[in-house]
């Protein structure tokens, strides 16, 4: 299987508090031009938005990996998505020390870009990310 050169993904999480589900959401390009793929999903281990923020940009990395790609850009409106993993901001919950973690392991295996997007200001994958994740 020949690399693809990038990736990009526009990440975003969703809490749901009357039944306790986290949501994430993805548009994932991959460099062959088709249109995005959106991807969306959920799980009830996490317990606020972060937890669906940091699954969506945990999954867009899984999914560029196993596509061959030599790197990925991540689109995120919550800053904690870059700032654990740069360092900016230190992780001091087990589910954001994991994510760190998790995410510097996969620097060894591909190049990671965050790119910060304002949140609901009508940025059209953002906006596309937030509702696949509620």
């Amino acid at each position: 299987m020949s690399k693809k050169k990038g990736a990009a993904a526009y990440v975003d999480g969703s809490y749901n508090q009357t039944v306790g589900i986290c949501g994430y959401g993805i548009v994932f390009f991959d460099q062959d031009g088709s249109d995005p793929e959106l991807i969306s999903g959920n799980y009830d281990g996490g317990s606020w938005n972060v937890s669906g923020e940091i699954m969506a940009a945990l999954e867009a990395v899984r999914k560029a990996l196993n596509y061959g790609c030599e790197s990925i850009e991540i689109f995120h409106d919550y800053m904690g998505i870059s700032e654990w993993v740069t360092g900016n901001w230190q992780a001091k919950t087990p589910e954001t020390i994991g994510y760190s973690r998790e995410m510097l392991d996969y620097l060894d295996m591909i190049e990671i870009r965050f790119t910060h997007v304002k949140a609901h200001t009508g940025v059209k994958w953002n906006e596309e990310a937030d509702r696949l994740a509620k």
